[in-house]
């Protein structure tokens, strides 16, 4: 069991030009703030800062730092042009009293690894729309942490990533997110979609899906579109 002090002065460091690490400090901050905000402190969000910045120092006081950082592959890492593999979402976190560090193997092994660290904290994402935020231990701004580090392997299969269907129209981007907070890698459109033309909403899912690190695929119950009914028997 370890603990997790939002009092102290956390400033959040991130990877220069790296947009979804960018999102991923922007939702740590929220949170951290909101669970500052629950223990009554009255204390500004977290500040992040790339790594073109410097960070201001107060006389007498110890920054304590969050560090995200992940891996970003080449342009030609594999032979259909992806930048980064699919198999890519492995991630490693661990903190200490005063430093917190998350690296992911890709862009979207970062945001999965956040995800999971604010797990550890007992931040939860039952259903979209919806976020369940733990009461600090007693009357102090510590919250305790399940683990105080935790690691996960690349995926081997492809097959086994963890897809998510988003169907319908209304409530697309609450679902787009509570799929990246709940640790998916990809999402799945109908192939009658494809290539996802700018209507219902489709253009910004593609960006939201990239600030997220969320891959794109198409297919789920496109049997009666490749084959006709009247052989299925």
């Amino acid at each position: 069991m370890a603990d997790f002090d939002v009092s102290k002065p956390w400033v959040i460091l991130i990877p220069s030009g790296i947009r979804p690490a960018k999102t991923a400090a922007e939702e740590l901050s929220r949170i951290l703030n909101l669970l500052r905000q629950q223990a009554g402190l009255d204390l500004p969000p977290p500040e992040i800062f790339d790594d073109t910045q410097s960070i201001p120092k107060t006389a007498g006081t110890e920054v304590a730092e969050i560090v995200l950082n992940c891996a970003v592959s080449s342009p030609d890492a594999d032979s259909a042009g992806n930048t980064e593999s699919l198999h890519k979402n492995g991630f490693a976190w661990r903190t200490s009293a005063s430093r917190v560090e998350i690296y992911g193997n890709s862009k979207r092994g970062l945001r999965k690894g956040l995800y999971n660290f604010l797990a550890a904290l007992g931040i939860r994402w039952p259903e979209p729309d919806r976020e369940e935020i733990p009461p600090a231990a007693g009357a102090s701004a510590i919250y305790p942490l399940a683990d105080s580090s935790a690691y996960q392997a690349d995926l081997g299969d492809p097959a086994r990533r963890k897809r998510f269907l988003l169907s319908g129209v209304k409530g697309r981007e609450a679902a787009l997110v509570w799929a990246a907070r709940n640790g998916f890698d990809a999402l799945v459109f109908s192939l009658r979609e494809f290539p996802l033309p700018p209507k219902f909403g489709n253009r910004a899912l593609r960006t939201l899906a990239s600030l997220y690190a969320l891959d794109i695929e198409a297919g789920g119950g496109e049997l009666s579109s490749l084959v006709p009914r009247g052989l299925f028997s």
